[in-house]
């Protein structure tokens, strides 16, 4: 009979900051926190990128399959607008057509975002292009981009204006995020809702200082080409 063998995920003090291996961001796929939905590919047990127990107002990583139910602890470090335009259904191509890094410089298809035609209204038709925030969060011990466009907006913006008011640099309070069910003519979905819990501790802040220097290219109006030589934390 074979032996079991005892698996720990906790990193051993002689493998601890030894030889570590060295990316670039380009090298790597940034991992996201999404909000599972319905139709979210996650979910289905035949889709490559299944995790295990998700359910719909959950909140996942993209990359490590973690799933952190539907309250997360997090701390920002860093918040930007951007604005996403993806291939028109009709179009016959699939994916994202045009990224604005800043929500201003212009990506692909015209020199800024105000002069870009996919960002005009029509009447009530919304943008074909739409602007989207972002927020650099760290979440247990690594760093994740969560995301919000389209209905999600007022969700990140009810934040962003928290954020404004504390007072305080990005990383200096605790959050906790938690998802929120809301309906619109459209149809149902899970938005967020985030609310602070206390101050981070003076060593955390020294800590989440130099990871926000080390990112200090997000948002920035550069594109992700152009990020070759911002270190990556090791804990990444």
């Amino acid at each position: 009979m074979s032996k079991a063998v005892s698996v720990s995920n906790a990193i051993p003090d002689y493998l601890a900051g030894v030889n570590l291996p060295e990316f670039k961001l380009t090298d790597l796929q940034i991992p996201r926190m999404n909000i599972c939905q319905a139709m979210t590919p996650q979910r289905k047990k035949a889709d490559p990128s299944y995790v295990s127990g998700l359910e719909e107002g959950q909140f996942f990583n993209s990359v490590t399959g973690s799933n952190y139910t539907a309250e997360v602890d997090v701390t920002v470090l860093k918040v930007w607008p951007s604005r996403v335009k993806f291939y028109a259904k009709t179009s016959g191509a699939s994916g994202l057509e045009c990224h604005s890094p800043n929500g201003a410089t212009g990506g692909l298809l015209s020199a800024s975002c105000a002069s870009c035609v996919h960002s005009q209204w029509e009447g009530r038709t919304p943008p074909a292009c739409c602007d989207q925030e972002n927020f650099l969060l760290w979440v247990d011990g690594a760093p994740v981009l969560f995301s919000a466009k389209m209905a999600s907006l007022k969700d990140a913006r009810r934040w962003k204006t928290q954020i404004a008011v504390g007072g305080v640099a990005y990383y200096g309070l605790r959050w906790k995020l938690a998802t929120v069910p809301h309906s619109t003519t459209k149809g149902d979905f899970y938005g967020f809702r985030a609310s602070s819990h206390g101050y981070v501790t003076a060593e955390e802040a020294v800590m989440y200082a130099e990871l926000c220097d080390r990112f200090r290219s997000f948002g920035s109006g550069e594109r992700m080409d152009h990020l070759a030589d911002v270190e990556v934390p090791t804990a990444f």
